[in-house]
C-alpha cells in the first residue's frame, strides 16, 4: 500500500554541485531552488500545475505473490505477479486503469564472493479516466542485471543497470516514448541478520531526459 507526497526539496545544492562536474543541463536557473512545479501539457496546452508540496496520501495498493521455480545454493530462479486495481484520483481526478504485471528473476552465485542477479518484467496498462487516456501511456518492457561483491560478511557493493522501454506513445514535443538506462550504484551494510542498511546513488545514462537524472536513496529493511 503506498503512500506518496512531495515538498519543495532541500538536494539542490548538492544537485547543483553535481551538475557542475559536467553534466549541465539548459534551464537549470530558471527557477528557485528548493521549490517544486509540477506541469501537465497536452498539445501544447497547459492542463495541471502546482508550485505547492503535497501532502502524504495513499496511492492505489498493489497485489501480488511470488513463486520460487527454483532454488539452489547457486542458482535460483523466481517468477512474480501483480495486480494493482484502480482505487484513486490524482492531479485534479486522473484515475489510472487496472495495471498487470510479469516478472522472472534469477541470481547466479558462480562463487562465494560473488552474487549476479537478473530480471524481466512487462507491464501492461489499461484505460482509466479520460484526462489519463489523453497522457497516452502504454505497456512497458524492463530489465535489470546486477553484480554485488561478498568479500566481506558485513559490507555488500553493488552495481545495477536497468533498462525500460518507453512509456508513452510518441507525441511530438515529449520523451517519455523514448527508452531509458539507468545505474543504479551503492552498498548494502548487514547490521544484523534480518536488518539491512542500504545506501545507493542512481543516475540516468541516456539523457533522453525521460527519467529523473539524479537519485540519492537511503533504505532500512527489516526481514523477521
Amino acid at each position: 500500500m503506498p503512500v506518496f507526497g512531495y515538498s519543495g526539496g532541500f538536494e539542490d545544492n548538492l544537485i547543483e554541485w553535481v551538475h557542475r562536474i559536467g553534466f549541465y543541463q539548459t534551464g537549470r536557473s530558471a527557477f528557485p531552488r528548493n521549490q517544486v512545479r509540477v506541469a501537465v501539457i497536452q498539445k501544447g496546452e497547459l492542463v495541471y500545475y502546482s508550485d505547492r508540496p503535497a501532502p502524504p496520501r495513499m496511492q492505489d495498493p498493489v497485489l501480488g505473490f511470488t513463486q520460487s521455480l527454483r532454488s539452489g545454493p547457486s542458482f535460483s530462479l523466481a517468477a512474480s505477479l501483480q495486480l494493482k486495481p484502480s482505487m484513486t484520483r490524482n492531479l485534479d481526478g486522473v484515475r489510472s486503469g487496472w495495471d498487470s504485471g510479469l516478472q522472472l528473476s534469477a541470481r547466479w552465485s558462480p562463487r562465494p564472493s560473488l552474487d549476479t542477479y537478473f530480471g524481466l518484467g512487462a507491464v501492461h496498462r489499461e484505460s482509466g479516466s479520460l484526462p489519463f487516456n489523453a497522457l497516452r501511456y502504454r505497456d512497458q518492457l524492463g530489465a535489470h542485471a546486477t553484480v554485488e561483491w561478498r568479500r566481506t560478511r558485513a559490507l555488500r557493493p553493488f552495481f545495477q543497470l536497468l533498462y525500460l522501454t518507453g512509456a508513452t506513445q510518441p507525441v511530438a514535443g515529449q520523451k517519455l516514448s523514448l527508452p531509458s538506462l539507468q545505474h543504479d550504484l551503492g552498498f548494502h551494510w548487514m547490521l544484523a541478520p534480518g536488518r539491512v542498511f542500504t545506501l545507493r546513488y542512481i543516475n540516468n545514462v541516456t539523457s533522453n531526459e525521460n527519467t529523473a537524472d539524479m537519485a540519492l536513496a537511503a533504505e532500512f529493511t527489516w526481514r523477521k
